[in-house]
C-alpha cells in the first residue's frame, strides 16, 4: 500500500470513530433557495476571490507569482475551499451553504468527491470542516459572464467589482494552508 493511501484510509477511520453515525447523502436534494448563505468564487493565475451575497461582502488573495503550470483547476477548488473555511469562522454558522463556480470540474469534484491525487487534501480538509461543522454544501455551476463580482476579486480589479455591487466590502484572506498539496 502507498503511503498515500494509508493516509487517506486513517483520515477515514478517525472521522467514522468520531462520528455519531454516517449519513450519505440524507440532504443531497434540498432547494437552492434554502441555503443559509449563498458565495460566488472563482480564480485565475494571480488570485482568488469569493463573494457573499447577502452580506455584499468580497475577499481576495493574491497566489504566487510565478504558479506552477496548469495550477488554474486547483486554484479554482482551493478558492472554493476557501469559502467553506470562511463560513465555519462566522458567529452563526450556516447549516446550508450554496457555492456558485463557474469551474465545471471544480463543481464535479466536489459533487462526486472524486478527483486526481493532487485534489485529495483539498477534499479531505473540506469533507472535515462540513463534518465538524454540520454544514451541508452544494455547488453548482454558473456561467463565467454572469461570475463578474468573484471574477473581479480575484483579479484585484476592485473598481469593477464596486461597479458590479455597490456598497461592496471587500477584505483579504489567507487561504487554508493545511489543505494545499503546494506551498507558497
Amino acid at each position: 500500500m502507498s503511503k498515500a493511501l494509508v493516509r487517506d484510509l486513517d483520515w477515514f477511520r478517525s472521522h467514522v470513530q468520531d462520528s455519531d453515525g454516517i449519513y450519505l447523502f440524507e440532504d443531497v436534494d434540498w432547494d437552492t433557495q434554502q441555503a443559509d448563505i449563498i458565495a460566488y468564487s472563482d480564480a485565475c493565475l494571480s488570485g482568488l476571490g469569493f463573494y457573499f451575497q447577502r452580506s455584499n461582502e468580497g475577499f481576495q488573495c493574491s497566489v504566487p507569482e510565478t504558479p506552477p503550470k496548469d495550477t488554474i483547476f486547483y486554484f479554482k477548488a482551493l478558492a472554493v475551499v476557501s469559502v467553506v473555511e470562511a463560513v465555519t469562522c462566522l458567529p452563526e454558522i450556516p447549516s446550508r451553504l450554496l457555492i456558485f463556480s463557474d469551474n465545471t470540474n471544480t463543481v464535479d469534484i466536489f459533487h462526486s468527491l472524486r478527483s486526481l491525487p493532487p485534489y485529495n487534501d483539498l477534499l479531505k480538509f473540506t469533507v472535515s470542516l462540513l463534518l465538524t461543522h454540520k454544514i451541508s454544501l452544494r455547488i453548482l455551476h454558473i456561467p463565467g459572464i454572469d461570475n463578474v463580482i468573484a471574477d473581479s476579486l480575484s483579479r484585484f480589479e476592485n473598481t469593477r467589482a464596486v461597479a458590479e455591487c455597490p456598497g461592496l466590502s471587500i477584505s483579504t484572506f489567507q487561504p487554508p494552508r493545511v489543505a494545499m498539496g503546494q506551498t507558497f
